[in-house]
């Protein structure tokens, strides 16, 4: 075997790959024996098929598998030898491409194509500067995050009469303009109706203040306004919602409201476990932590795409772009059409490059994941998720096991890796180049977040 290497430019390589009979004769022969041992033809006993027959039979498939074999094979070893780091996978070269006799020809030459990784020269400073808005916590913003967490753990309870938010829940049955049963009309046992759906002034009237047992006579388009929802509850079809009564008798059978939940002792354990907090004061604080924490999150969140859209401008990553079109439409062959892959390419093309950057910054400063930040990781976020259902106590072994579930699947866990890494990165950088730290309103913080989100979206169309 020959394999020769031809460097196009610094970022692509034509690997020529030369194969003869040295390099597959033994392995195809061998097959073709293993062939002759279980093949069963009329007239000969099994095992004693004349190889000359097997060989007319098989020789010529067994030689391409095999060939095919040995390049896939010599060419993953050429790069580990060789110490090349690739992009994506090896490509055949189309142009240089030579077309095999494969009864009749015994050497065979492949070329194959190489994109290489860029290794870009990374100069980071306190000249380079970028912003970092801190977000203040006021009176107002504190009340309200409590006010949502009462809200989060509170439930639907009876009341004893109708009020502007309530449901209710009763009979609906079919009746005349008068409010006579209609005959064989439509009963709904178990009808739901939400008063803040119900926009018509003078039913709504009729409605609030009302009690368990009251029977009112109402219009069944003012109580139930939604088409689909209508019809679903009467159990009928959308186009039949013609023929049936304007009007129906709803008999009150329950009123349920939405109840806060009181801040006592209960709420304190729901939310940060038993016993953890036993005061407001306490309580108070362990909910301003709560909100610093989300909050630097957000403050981080906006100074990482800071970060990296000023890295992007000031360090060049070339990349083998040709090639690297050509090895996505390949890998995405069924998935995504060559269209789709080159509508999205520049935004692929953006994020490769900043994971190279942010991978020479990482192995220049010594940044590393363990398995242990990664468990940790996953059962922080597990324990994120429950809190947000109100279930911010369960013991370890329980989030350990979600923990452990969420890590089984491999795109979580790459995902994992490197959101670990990003903010390693970031965190190093802080120390690296300069924060100029601003103060801001969480209310002028995320109104120029949506600001640049509109630009964002229109500078892709």
């Amino acid at each position: 075997m020959n394999i020769t290497q031809e460097n196009n430019d610094d970022l692509n390589v034509t690997l020529a790959v030369e194969i003869g009979p040295e390099d597959y004769e033994e392995r195809v022969m061998k097959i073709l024996r293993d062939y002759r041992k279980k093949a069963r033809f009329d007239g000969f006993r099994p095992g004693h098929v004349p190889l000359s027959l097997i060989k007319k039979m098989y020789h010529t498939p067994v030689l391409v598998d095999e060939v095919n074999k040995i390049l896939n094979e010599a060419v993953t070893n050429y790069i580990r030898d060789n110490q090349l780091n690739v992009l994506g996978d090896p490509l055949p070269n189309e142009e240089k491409k030579e077309e095999f006799d494969w009864t009749k020809d015994t050497v065979f030459r492949f070329y194959v194509d190489l994109g290489l990784f860029p290794d870009p020269e990374i100069n980071l400073s306190k000249r380079i500067k970028v912003p970092y808005y801190k977000i203040k916590i006021d009176d107002d913003l504190l009340r309200e995050t409590i006010d949502n967490y009462l809200t989060q753990l509170g439930r639907m309870e009876s009341v004893d009469e109708v009020g502007e938010e309530d449901m209710i829940e009763g009979v609906l049955t079919e009746t005349t303009e008068e409010g006579e049963p209609r005959e064989n009309g439509i009963r709904v046992e178990n009808a739901v109706i939400n008063m803040p759906a119900v926009k018509e002034k003078k039913t709504r009237k009729e409605l609030l203040g009302k009690k368990k047992g009251d029977k009112v006579l109402v219009p069944i388009a003012d109580i139930l306004p939604d088409e689909e929802e209508r019809a679903n509850t009467l159990k009928t079809d959308k186009e039949k919602l013609n023929e049936v009564s304007p009007y129906f008798l709803l008999e009150i059978k329950d009123v349920r409201r939405f109840m806060k939940a009181e801040e006592n002792q209960e709420t304190y354990d729901r939310l940060f476990g038993k016993d953890a907090v036993k005061d407001h004061e306490t309580f108070v604080e362990k909910i301003r932590e709560s909100l610093r924490y989300q909050l630097d999150l957000e403050s981080d969140s906006k100074y990482q795409k800071d970060v990296r859209k000023k890295l992007l401008s000031l360090i060049e990553v070339p990349l083998p772009e040709d090639f690297l079109k050509r090895w996505l439409i390949e890998a995405n062959k069924g998935k995504l059409s060559p269209e789709q892959i080159d509508k999205e390419f520049d935004l692929f093309l953006e994020d490769l490059r900043w994971q190279i950057i942010r991978d020479k910054i990482a192995k220049e400063a010594g940044l590393q994941v363990t398995y242990e930040e990664i468990k940790e990781y996953a059962m922080a976020l597990t324990r994120d998720q429950f809190r947000q259902y109100g279930l911010g106590n369960l013991p370890d072994e329980q989030v350990e096991q979600y923990a452990n579930e969420i890590l089984k699947k491999e795109d979580e866990y790459n995902r994992i890796v490197a959101a670990i890494l990003n903010k390693k990165v970031f965190d190093h950088l802080k120390g690296v180049i300069k924060l100029d730290e601003k103060e801001i309103s969480r209310e002028k913080f995320r109104k120029m977040i949506e600001e640049e989100e509109e630009k964002a979206a229109k500078e892709k169309k």
